[in-house]
């Protein structure tokens, strides 16, 4: 089940994206008619330590395991 998987990817995931620079706060919250549909939650110190962060998870390739789909201008 994609709610399974998900949340296992997010179970590692998240723990690296709460100790990282600028993280508040992340919180994970699944729609309760539709477990296939969820929101995150976040919240930085910067919109800097952010774009940071985001950076980070494209190049250890978490946001291609999360949705391969998104595209990416070069």
């Amino acid at each position: 089940r994609k709610k399974d998987e998900f949340t296992e990817l997010c179970r590692e995931a998240l723990k690296v994206t709460r100790a990282h620079e600028g993280c508040q706060t992340i919180d994970l919250t699944y729609h309760t008619e539709n477990e296939n549909n969820w929101v995150l939650t976040e919240t930085w110190d910067s919109k800097e330590h952010y774009e940071t962060y985001v950076a980070f998870r494209v190049e250890d390739g978490t946001v291609d395991r999360i949705n391969p789909s998104v595209k990416r201008l070069p």
